[in-house]
């Protein structure tokens, strides 16, 4: 036996020791893709489950010959602490005083901010992650809304975020009576303190028995509703990548079909196409510059805005920069 060559053996056991050590201690979330969360739009929440809003602006970003202002979204990143679920959600920039644009779903439970990313006006990836110095925790209620505050984001370095979040007093407002909510309460989601209660016990104790009673008499009617979707990529001249893209819009063709759904409950007479124009980013791995250029589908604003910000928070695999045309189209059988 040559013993010179045990060293370098044992060197390499204590070496895939360490690796297989250092992927058991990765959180459990690591490499997997966050869940896009859904829209709230004053639905009866699940029973376990609540919302959140908020706002985000801008600020010290230098304007540029070519661009004055920052159009783009910030996608904001959260972590459930119990469940290690990451979510994503794309928030526009601006804060005009008034009720909340956009408003979320999500399970209850405690939340940590992990990630806000910006592509400011020089097309730059800017990130802010989450540290032990600066750490946002948050908690959604079941059935209550959680008011987090105004976000303020600016440049930091070459390509950082600085991330200020300050306490706003709440900006929903009921368009009905408070007997008929279905939100118990509107809290400071950093502090938990209620800033204002509006239906109260009565939507808890409804979301316990389904938003029912034992004086009326509940029939479930099943049905099954088909719903044809599909698309049709075009990247010109990089159509070779095309496979590739297309297998990550598989990925998210839920979403795209739930933004159909959730438009029919409105209109059962919505069918045909919803058709964008892009700009696959290298440096962010993100469409840019999203265009809805028209279709037969287009003139239900709410389905295209839903595709719009399904799309503007999907990461690809991007080589080099890539125009593009997507076309979504929806029929029902």
């Amino acid at each position: 036996m040559d013993v010179s060559r045990r060293p370098w053996r044992a060197g390499l056991f204590w070496g895939a020791a360490l690796l297989v050590g250092w992927v058991a201690l990765r959180p459990l979330w690591a490499g997997t893709k966050p869940a896009p969360m859904s829209e709230w739009k004053g639905e009866f929440f699940d029973r376990r489950q609540g919302g959140l809003y908020f706002k985000v602006v801008a600020k010290d970003f230098k304007a540029s010959a070519q661009t004055r202002f920052l159009t783009g979204n910030a996608q904001v990143v959260v972590l459930n602490l119990l469940s290690k679920a990451r979510y994503v959600t794309s928030v526009p920039l601006g804060d005009d005083g008034g009720r909340p644009r956009e408003m979320w779903k999500i399970p209850s439970g405690k939340y940590e901010v992990i990630q806000v990313t910006l592509v400011d006006m020089a097309g730059v990836k800017r990130v802010w992650h989450t540290g032990k110095a600066h750490r946002q925790d948050f908690v959604v209620h079941r059935q209550c809304l959680s008011n987090l505050g105004l976000w303020t984001i600016s440049p930091f370095g070459s390509n950082g975020l600085k991330l200020h979040i300050g306490a706003a007093p709440n900006t929903y407002k009921e368009a009905g009576a408070h007997r008929h909510s279905s939100v118990a309460a509107v809290l400071d989601g950093f502090t938990g303190l209620i800033q204002e209660k509006i239906g109260g016990k009565q939507v808890l104790e409804g979301a316990r028995q389904g938003y029912g009673s034992q004086r009326e008499l509940r029939a479930t009617i099943k049905f099954t509703r088909q719903i044809a979707m599909f698309y049709k990529l075009n990247l010109f001249k990089f159509n070779y990548h095309a496979q590739a893209v297309a297998n990550v819009l598989s990925v998210y063709d839920p979403n795209m079909r739930r933004c159909y759904t959730d438009r029919l409950a409105v209109n059962e007479h919505l069918r045909g196409d919803v058709k964008f124009t892009f700009l696959l980013s290298k440096q962010t791995g993100t469409m840019a510059k999203i265009r809805a250029t028209g279709g037969s589908a287009a003139s239900d604003p709410k389905l295209v805005s839903c595709v719009y910000y399904e799309l503007a928070q999907i990461q690809f695999p991007v080589p080099e920069n890539m125009i593009g045309e997507l076309t979504y189209t929806y029929d029902v059988k």
